[in-house]
């Protein structure tokens, strides 16, 4: 056994903690204290526990556990990283749609405002809308002139005509407008 101690064995970071803690729990004091006569006991109890680790081969089953420890622990991080990874591509493919998405929202929004502005211009060309407008609403109103008791239904109806007197209107200009531009 001695030729086992001698040897220059790799104890492991656990195995020196048990024997520090064997140590310092105060059992060496207590026997010291305890017992004047027999000096040698807590070296003899100390040696036993090397013994008994030794025969256990304690120190080289916490070298192992250290070891697979080490391992788990270093597994841990590179499943970690892969699942940072994942994560990171999964957002940025969600950032990208997203950034698609108000990329088209931009294009719709430009595109109805163009449409918007020709509207404009086209109204702003046809200054004698306002005029027909005029002149359905008096043609509307001697009709309510004639009719003085309307009931819902006549109204829904005029105002049906109405509408659609003033897109006739509208398309009329429109026809004019594009024969002159021709």
């Amino acid at each position: 056994m001695e030729a086992e101690s001698s040897s220059p064995v790799l104890i492991s970071a656990r195995h020196q903690i048990l024997k520090k803690k064997f140590q310092s729990i105060g059992v060496r004091r207590l026997l010291v204290a305890c017992s004047r006569e027999v000096e040698s006991l807590p070296y003899n109890l100390e040696r036993a526990l090397d013994e008994i680790c030794d025969v256990t081969k304690v120190g080289s089953i916490l070298s192992k556990v250290e070891h697979i420890i080490e391992e788990q622990s270093l597994d841990v991080l590179s499943k970690d990283s892969s699942y940072t990874g994942d994560l990171q591509e999964k957002i940025i493919t969600v950032k990208k749609d997203e950034i698609a998405s108000l990329k088209n929202l931009l294009e719709k929004a430009k595109k109805s405002n163009n449409e918007m502005r020709s509207r404009l211009d086209e109204l702003k060309k046809n200054q004698d809308l306002p005029s027909a407008l005029d002149a359905v609403e008096k043609v509307l109103d001697s009709l309510s002139l004639f009719m003085p008791t309307l009931d819902l239904a006549s109204e829904i109806l005029l105002q049906f005509l109405m509408e659609h007197a003033l897109g006739f209107i509208l398309g009329f200009r429109f026809k004019q407008n594009f024969m002159e531009f021709q």
